[in-house]
């Protein structure tokens, strides 16, 4: 997960994040939560590598999180991308970004929703539901006629 730390206060814009780890078994990472002894674009490279996805918000167009997009989109990996537009100004979307789908938000509701259908088409949580468990042993079920 990319973020502009100047835009959002950590305390308000990673629970949006945090909230949605356990329903989807799925883990957020900040590179600034790990401590190791790369430099900070192999460490951001290593992470980007060892996702399943990455979430990248480019809000207010910061240069760091616009290089770890870059970075992703280089190593053919899968990112997505998220804005709020009353922070970044459309009309300087460089023109390689401009026909992918972007995750438009204006509140930290609307972010956490985007994330849910993004995890939800991502990371789909097996079904547990016991009926769902009965019809599939009904379903299993020798037949006699």
């Amino acid at each position: 997960m990319a973020y502009p730390y100047n835009l959002y206060p950590k305390e308000d814009y990673r629970p949006v994040f945090k909230g949605l780890e356990k329903p989807f078994n799925a883990t957020f990472v900040f590179a600034d939560e790990k401590i190791t002894t790369l430099h900070i674009l192999q460490k951001i490279a290593d992470s980007i590598r060892s996702s399943a996805f990455g979430v990248y918000d480019i809000s207010g167009w910061n240069p760091n999180v616009t290089l770890e997009l870059g970075l992703a989109l280089g190593l053919n990996e899968r990112p997505f991308i998220a804005y709020d537009p009353s922070k970044t100004p459309i009309e300087e979307v460089p023109s390689d970004l401009r026909g992918l789908d972007r995750m438009q938000y204006a509140s930290y509701a609307e972010l956490g929703a985007k994330l849910e259908t993004l995890l939800a088409q991502e990371m789909p949580v097996p079904r547990t539901h016991d009926a769902e468990n009965q019809l599939l042993q009904l379903r299993a079920y020798p037949k006699t006629v």
